[in-house]
C-alpha cells in the first residue's frame, strides 16, 4: 500500500468510529436547537414586517459574545477525546506508522472542524429559510433591527452589529467569519490533542476551555490589547480589521497566528509521537 494512502485509510477508520459515538450527535443536536432558538425572534421579526430577511446570518450571531462561547465550547467537547487513542488504536498505529498516523489525526481535526462549521453556517440558515429570500444585501430586517428598538419588541437575545452592516459586504463578512471560524476550531482541536498527547489528557481539554472563556473575557473588558491574545474573539468582525490600521488585531493578523499556532502544536506532536509509546484512552 502507498504510504500517501495510509493516512486516508486511518482517516477513514476515525470518521466511521466517530459516527457510532453518541457524543458526537449531542453535540449537532445542542448547537442546532440553541440556534434555532437564537433566530426564532428574528422570523417573528420577518413575519410581522412582511419582509423577507436575508440569510447572510451567520457572521452576526458570532458578534455576541456569549453565542460564541456556547459553539465553541461545544467544539472543545468536540474534541474531549484526542488524541483519539481507543483500545484497537496501537494496532492502527504500528500498521500505519507514527509519521502516516499523526498526518491521518491532523487530517482529522481538519475534517471535524469543518463539519462543525458547517453544520454551525447551515443551522444559521434552516431556522429563517422559509421567512427569508436570497439577496445580495442584507435586507431591511437586519437593518431595522441593527439601527432601531425592533429588536426590542421581539425579545432578541443578540445585537445585530450595525458596524459589521456598514463596514462588511455580506459575502466579505459571510467569508472572513467562516475562513476565522474554521481555523479557530481547528486550533483548539490542534492544542488539546497536542497537550492531552504530551502532558495528559485533562490538560488539553483544560486549555480547550480557557482558550474559549479567555474571549468572553476579552470582548467583555475595557481594553482593546486583549484582543491580540485572544484568538477566539476574532470570530466577531467587531474586533478585527481588514485595513489592520485600527487598535484591534487585522484579518491578515488572525489569519496568520491561528495557521501558525495550529503548526506549531502539530510539529510538537510529531516530535513527541516519534518516541512516546502508545496507551489507549478509555472513551469519552
Amino acid at each position: 500500500m502507498s504510504d500517501m494512502l495510509v493516512p486516508l485509510f486511518v482517516l477513514r477508520y476515525n470518521c466511521l468510529r466517530l459516527i457510532t459515538k453518541p457524543r458526537f450527535y449531542i453535540i449537532l443536536i445542542i448547537s442546532a436547537v440553541y440556534l434555532s432558538d437564537i433566530t426564532a425572534p428574528i422570523c417573528e421579526y420577518s413575519r410581522l414586517k412582511g419582509e423577507p430577511v436575508s440569510l447572510w446570518l451567520f457572521p452576526l450571531l458570532l458578534n455576541n459574545s456569549g453565542i460564541v462561547l456556547v459553539l465553541f465550547l461545544l467544539g472543545v467537547l468536540l474534541f474531549c477525546d484526542a488524541p483519539f487513542l481507543e483500545n484497537t488504536e496501537p494496532y492502527i498505529f504500528i500498521r500505519s506508522g507514527r509519521r502516516q498516523w499523526i498526518c491521518a489525526q491532523f487530517l482529522f481535526v481538519l475534517l471535524l472542524s469543518a463539519i462543525y462549521i458547517a453544520h454551525i453556517i447551515l443551522w444559521s440558515i434552516i431556522p429563517v429559510f422559509f421567512y427569508a429570500a436570497h439577496m445580495p444585501e442584507w435586507g431591511k430586517i437586519l437593518y431595522s433591527l441593527a439601527n432601531t428598538n425592533a429588536w426590542q419588541l421581539v425579545d432578541l437575545p443578540t445585537r445585530i452589529s450595525s458596524f459589521i452592516l456598514n463596514q462588511y459586504s455580506p459575502k466579505c463578512a459571510f467569508g472572513v467569519t467562516a475562513t476565522i471560524s474554521f481555523l479557530v476550531i481547528v486550533l483548539i482541536g490542534s492544542i488539546m490533542f497536542c497537550a492531552n498527547l504530551t502532558i495528559h489528557r485533562s490538560v488539553g481539554n483544560i486549555l480547550g476551555s480557557l482558550l474559549v472563556l479567555e474571549q468572553y473575557f476579552a470582548t467583555n473588558s475595557s481594553g482593546h490589547s486583549l484582543y491580540f491574545f485572544s484568538p477566539v474573539s476574532w470570530v466577531n468582525l467587531e474586533v478585527i480589521h481588514i485595513d489592520g490600521i485600527a487598535k484591534t488585531p487585522s484579518v491578515s493578523y488572525a489569519l496568520a497566528i491561528l495557521i501558525a499556532l495550529s503548526v506549531c502544536c502539530w510539529i510538537i506532536s510529531f516530535l513527541v509521537i516519534r518516541k512516546k509509546s502508545i496507551q489507549p484512552f478509555k472513551a469519552l
